[in-house]
């Protein structure tokens, strides 16, 4: 037989019987569109009763490390009450201020569930301070631990999965990662207007795998004796989506503007933020905010989702940074910013093909009251 008649014969039957496995391409990427880069196959049978499972089986089995401080007090008893439904019977808080320490220990807390504070240091960078956590110190505590902040809420997105369901279906995976479903929010109600992937997620790990926080969105693990497997996959594959309240309200982010003490992009003029509000400007992570909401919220969310916040104490930090007249203004400000983004269309960066730091060195500056109304009258 030739060979140019047997590659004829080979290339015959592989149309006839195809491959059950994909071929890889030239670089090896076998990546299914949504984080995993070779398809998650299980050595076993999935199993598991198809019917829709308790609302507090979710998480059982899971418990969350977090941070506080004083700017999520108007907020922190919904995230609270949010995760307890879901199953949540402990939390680990890293605090890095004393007063915010006895804060906390005041707040109530779900029946049910137990609060475990530990103390950062205080002059570090909170990401930094969180990867100086023993975690041994609580590793035992629960089978497995989700990292988070309290603006993101986990969203079960099926109802017939748990965290230990899927644990169980892939014994070899030691760490998930939950992608983010961006829901920004001048009112509570803006939740339900639908999210948008993120640029980024969450891990949540077999506890007894964790060796570290490696930064706020990874652990480290605990080095394996077997090679099989995967030690890392995605989560947002089989269902499971933290909603990122990227502000929880307008004055929220206002909050956050003036107090927040992770120093990047967003808060690279924290100093001037106030004298930029009066002059008709606005702050980064404000001009921020103005483009994510202007994104469009493509992913269908649940109106009983949304972030629980006492009017009260918001209302208390938000006099601490700026005065009723500076808020007024900044609101201007930031409506006629969001009308500019708008009228931007295609040049705007494309989110998340961008990490928001990145989409930060990117926006247009704010337009002042006459140009903006000169270009909206050229439009």
């Amino acid at each position: 037989m030739s060979r140019r008649l047997a590659g004829w014969l080979k290339r015959w039957f592989r149309s006839i019987d195809p491959p059950k496995e994909p071929r890889r391409s030239p670089d090896g990427d076998l990546s299914n569109g949504f984080g995993a880069r070779r398809l998650l196959c299980s050595p076993l049978a999935p199993g598991g009763d198809p019917g829709t499972l308790p609302r507090a089986s979710v998480l059982e089995g899971v418990q969350l490390l977090t941070r506080y401080c004083a700017m999520e007090r108007p907020y922190w008893q919904g995230f609270l009450q949010h995760y307890r439904d879901l199953g949540v019977c402990c939390i680990q808080v890293g605090v890095q201020q004393r007063e915010e320490a006895r804060e906390l220990e005041s707040i109530p807390v779900p029946e049910g569930m137990t609060l475990r504070l530990h103390q950062l240091p205080a002059d570090e960078d909170p990401s930094a301070a969180l990867q100086s956590l023993p975690v041994a110190l609580f590793a035992e505590e629960a089978p497995f631990t989700l990292m988070l902040d309290a603006d993101e809420w986990l969203l079960p997105l099926r109802p017939d999965l748990s965290i230990q369901q899927l644990a169980q279906v892939f014994p070899t995976v030691s760490q998930w990662y939950l992608p983010w479903l961006l829901r920004p929010c001048l009112q509570p109600s803006d939740a339900g207007r639908g999210g948008f992937w993120g640029h980024v997620g969450k891990p949540l790990i077999r506890s007894q795998c964790m060796a570290g926080v490696a930064h706020d969105h990874s652990f480290r693990l605990q080095k394996r004796r077997s090679s099989t497997g995967a030690t890392s996959a995605p989560a947002g594959l089989f269902g499971f989506a933290l909603v990122h309240f990227w502000s929880r309200s307008f004055r929220d982010c206002l909050v956050k503007t003036f107090h927040s003490r992770i120093q990047d992009a967003k808060s690279v003029d924290q100093a001037d933020a106030l004298t930029l509000i009066q002059s008709g400007g606005l702050p980064m992570r404000l001009r921020l905010l103005a483009y994510l909401m202007v994104q469009s919220g493509y992913v269908p969310l649940p109106d009983s989702l949304r972030p629980q916040v006492d009017l009260e104490l918001e209302d208390r930090l938000v006099r601490r940074c700026v005065s009723e007249l500076d808020e007024t203004l900044c609101r201007q400000s930031f409506d006629r910013y969001c009308d500019q983004l708008r009228r931007c269309g295609p040049s705007l960066p494309l989110y998340p093909a961008l990490s928001l730091l990145a989409v930060a060195e990117r926006l247009p500056r704010v337009l002042t009251l006459a140009e903006s109304e000169a270009q909206a009258n050229r439009a």
